[in-house]
């Protein structure tokens, strides 16, 4: 233990709700007092004085979150070593190793992520992505009765996530949930019961319901991407529902579901009228991915990693990983400008192929979007707004206390 301050104002904390200073008070803490802090919850375990979760205002002053909390205790009480070990040195090297694993694994950036809540997604949309919609939208007029399809939809995703997908949370695989959490706190989502997945699903995580902000992964995206691409990709799931197309996207990728629906109710006339929606919906998921990736790496606020995400998921060999040129893979598809809409055929035949969301051209718009000062631009906006929150809730405080 580094710092016996931290360790006092930590068990006051949790086990009188007392309100002692802390040195990262009003800020998130650096890795070392991160370090001291999880071991300091740590040795409180160890000693059998913690009995129960602490409350939301606790957790708020150990700036901590309750899914953070939930991961330290589930290793702790998975880590039988704490508790049988009768050596008092290899029980303190234990728990100065496990402490600074969950603080490795807690810090991966969270330290210096900015609140994004308050920008206006809609001002990040991408040509590509305008241009289709506005196609789509054009599409579904022309369909009677589609609103019904998107609930017959709604309702197969629900069973699906009910009977055959894992449900993430504080009890099931807290680590992955707790990136999850933290990139719904980054944008302002509550994160409870809207996880889920799935082997079936690839590395594009997809969206499983209208009106919550649910999504459901894949179980290789979870296993072969580091915590900042993980963020990265929930940010660009999320995306759907902070653009107010949580419907139309959970339709887009159930599109062969949608064709088969509305071939059911027209008895079979509507065959041409399902492929045009079919192709429609592909081509408009595909185009959206631009805009969403923008929004992905505002959460992740990390330009390598969401790079490095989209190269992954191309299909890079996981033991040439080390291997990775970022800036090769955005480069190389300068010579084709497929989505300027020139060529119309080959638009649907790539819109039709659902083996690639179209990675290294996503990579090559994200990286000029970067380059051109639009994302450090928004970074600044949000940043400004986060100082002026914190200085109102601290005249709110102020207030109170007189």
């Amino acid at each position: 233990m580094q710092n016996q301050d931290i360790f006092n104002a930590v068990k006051d904390i949790i086990l009188s709700e007392r309100n002692p200073a802390l040195p990262f008070d009003h800020r998130e803490p650096t890795r070392d007092e991160l370090l001291d802090l999880v071991e300091s919850i740590i040795i409180l375990f160890n000693t059998h004085q913690i009995k129960c979760i602490p409350t939301d205002l606790a957790l708020a002053r150990l700036n901590m979150s309750r899914a953070q909390y939930r991961f330290i205790e589930s290793i702790c009480k998975q880590d039988k070593w704490i508790y049988t070990s009768k050596n008092d040195d290899d029980k303190s090297i234990r728990i100065s190793m496990i402490a600074r694993d969950i603080a490795n694994r807690m810090s991966y950036g969270s330290h210096e992520s900015i609140y994004v809540a308050a920008l206006d997604f809609s001002d990040l949309r991408h040509d590509f992505d305008k241009r289709a919609f506005g196609a789509l939208g054009a599409k579904i007029k022309s369909v009677p009765g589609f609103s019904s399809i998107g609930t017959t939809v709604n309702k197969y995703e629900d069973v699906k996530n009910s009977i055959q997908r894992v449900r993430i949370s504080y009890n099931q695989l807290p680590q992955l949930y707790s990136y999850w959490a933290e990139s719904c706190r980054r944008i302002g989502l509550n994160p409870d019961g809207n996880l889920f997945i799935d082997y079936s699903v690839g590395w594009n995580p997809s969206i499983t319901s209208v009106d919550n902000p649910r999504v459901c992964m894949g179980a290789i995206a979870g296993s072969l991407s580091s915590p900042a691409e993980l963020t990265f990709m929930f940010g660009q799931a999320l995306a759907h529902h902070l653009l107010d197309q949580s419907s139309m996207a959970m339709l887009a990728f159930n599109s062969d579901l949608v064709g088969k629906t509305i071939r059911i109710a027209t008895l079979g006339f509507g065959s041409i009228l399902s492929e045009g929606i079919d192709v429609s919906l592909k081509y408009w998921l595909k185009m959206s991915a631009f805009t969403c990736d923008r929004i992905g790496v505002l959460v992740s606020q990390d330009p390598s990693a969401a790079i490095s995400f989209l190269l992954k998921s191309a299909g890079i060999p996981i033991k040439m990983y080390s291997q990775m040129n970022l800036s090769e893979f955005a480069e190389q598809s300068q010579q084709h400008d497929i989505a300027s809409g020139t060529d119309k055929t080959m638009m649907a035949l790539l819109a039709n192929d659902q083996s690639s969301f179209w990675n290294a051209y996503r990579a090559r718009e994200l990286s000029k979007w970067i380059q051109s000062g639009e994302y450090q631009s928004c970074l600044e906006s949000a940043r400004t707004y986060e100082r002026r929150l914190l200085k109102a809730q601290e005249f709110l405080q102020a207030s109170k206390g007189e």
